[in-house]
């Protein structure tokens, strides 16, 4: 069995279903007493990078054999800060959808029965894990500049939120239009109910949640830093914290039903086969082609 050793900050799937096919060892921090005996330190030969780039990143990136990323943005970033770091050593491997929920028209019809949303009201959908840097200010501001007003806003948060969310709804005088979920306990499941998505975040690192609105079948609106915006249309970019444009696009899909349908399916199809099993695929097909190929070069020569 083939060893393989690996940089990684948290464990996931992936690794349990690489440890069926390698033998794995994981990369540990050097101790103070190996720094102070000056003992070399062992690089990896996979660093999967995870979280902002910062030194510790680059350095990990510099010295592992090979290193996977989420986006391209990830990839060029990496590259301007070391372009020395020679591009073939770093692999974009987007991330996979993380759920077991599938599409179920019943979940979306029971939610609208029980909250009483009229028919022809869309339901507009804002989550994050911290609200603030998730961008509910700019949520808010393009709500209240819509046109149509045939729509509910759907958010879920924490208690240690929902004070300042209700808050900032009364402020914007949104608080009637808007049900809020406090510490919901399947989130997975607002994505079917919601039929649009919108994510006018600050954070850079590609969203998870992204993938969910997609393949549950919404219309996504998602800030042009993120790194979940190289998988959505040009249409559905959210160009800076004050895109005066993003209500006008959510107007346009607000008012014309089959747009936004077309939208949704077209969503669905971009990320349906971003899978854990397709993801396991991609990344063994880069062991094999970086190390496996190697060892058989150095044991015929």
């Amino acid at each position: 069995m083939e060893k393989i050793h690996i940089a990684i900050n948290t464990k996931t799937k992936v690794l349990k279903e690489l440890e069926k096919k390698f033998e794995l060892t994981y990369f540990q921090e050097q101790t103070f007493f190996e720094k102070l005996l000056l003992k070399e330190k062992k690089y990896a030969d996979i660093y999967f990078h995870q979280g902002s780039i910062n030194t510790k990143a680059l350095d990990m990136t510099e010295h592992s054999k090979i290193t996977i990323v989420n986006s391209n943005s990830m990839k060029e970033k990496i590259s301007e800060k070391r372009p020395y770091i020679k591009e073939n050593k770093i692999f974009v491997l987007y991330p996979y959808i993380n759920t077991q929920i599938k599409y179920d028209k019943q979940i979306k019809r029971d939610f609208r029965k029980k909250y009483e949303i009229k028919k022809e009201q869309r339901i507009i959908y804002f989550t994050g894990k911290d609200l603030i840097t998730s961008g509910l200010e700019n949520f808010l501001i393009t709500i209240i500049n819509l046109e149509n007003k045939n729509y509910k806003i759907l958010i879920d948060t924490n208690t240690q939120q929902v004070e300042k969310l209700k808050e900032r709804l009364k402020h914007f005088k949104l608080d009637k239009q808007t049900i809020i979920l406090e510490n919901y306990t399947n989130s997975d499941k607002l994505f079917i109910v919601s039929d649009i998505f919108i994510f006018p975040t600050k954070q850079k690192l590609f969203a998870s949640s992204v993938l969910k609105a997609m393949f549950l079948k919404n219309a996504v609106f998602v800030s042009r830093d993120n790194g979940a915006s190289e998988i959505i249309d040009s249409f559905s970019l959210i160009f800076g914290q004050n895109d005066k444009t993003l209500s006008f696009k959510v107007d346009a899909i607000l008012g014309n039903k089959e747009e936004l349908k077309k939208i949704q399916k077209e969503n669905y199809q971009v990320v349906k086969n971003m899978t854990l099993t397709n993801y396991i695929g991609e990344l063994e097909s880069i062991i094999e082609d970086n190390f496996l190929k190697e060892s058989v070069r150095t044991m015929d020569f």
